[in-house]
């Protein structure tokens, strides 16, 4: 598809989109610039476009297993302003189980129990969650994309510790170290 008009100094500017429906998903690339310049790259541009996504990725053999990470964390307001009736604490603790098949898909389950009170009133609570969908890494990178279309990308390096593998995953300023055997 491909869309004309001109810019503020007469010039014809060009918006161009290759769309394709690929594995149920709507994929495009969108190039804008001036006409001749565009009309120049437009081989490029089908090139680029073709090459996206048409066979599976990556999958390091190497991080297909269980991995578990478990995380604790705790606040407590100790202001000499509050009263033993609002000077409130929480603790939650959550277990996370990630599996990373062979075959490229994962699930992932977490469970949490959190405990939070103040002034003599605690209440508690157990949550668990699941998600699943389908992986891909190498060369550092870590992608896993939801049943829902949605994905994280990670840093990934693999470790070993104590007789133990460690996955050392990073993303947005982020990091999270799993075990697994």
């Amino acid at each position: 598809m491909e869309w004309k008009g001109r810019n503020p100094s007469g010039k014809t500017v060009c918006a161009q989109t290759f769309c394709r429906i690929l594995k149920g998903w709507g994929v495009a690339l969108l190039a804008v610039g001036l006409e001749r310049p565009l009309a120049s790259r437009r081989r490029d541009l089908e090139r680029i476009f073709d090459s996206f996504g048409f066979s599976d990725g990556e999958k390091d053999p190497r991080l297909a297993g269980t991995w578990r990470l478990r995380s604790v964390s705790a606040v407590r307001n100790d202001s000499p302003f509050e009263t033993s009736w609002s000077r409130a604490q929480a603790a939650r603790e959550e277990e996370s189980t990630l599996r990373l098949l062979p075959d490229g898909t994962w699930k992932r389950t977490d469970v949490g129990h959190t405990l939070a009170g103040a002034g003599g009133v605690w209440l508690e609570g157990n949550d668990r969650s699941e998600d699943g969908g389908e992986w891909y890494a190498a060369e550092g990178k870590l992608y896993l994309i939801s049943r829902d279309g949605s994905w994280q990308d990670f840093d990934y390096r693999l470790e070993a510790a104590g007789g133990e593998r460690v996955l050392r995953l990073a993303a947005d300023g982020r990091g999270e170290t799993w075990t697994g055997r």
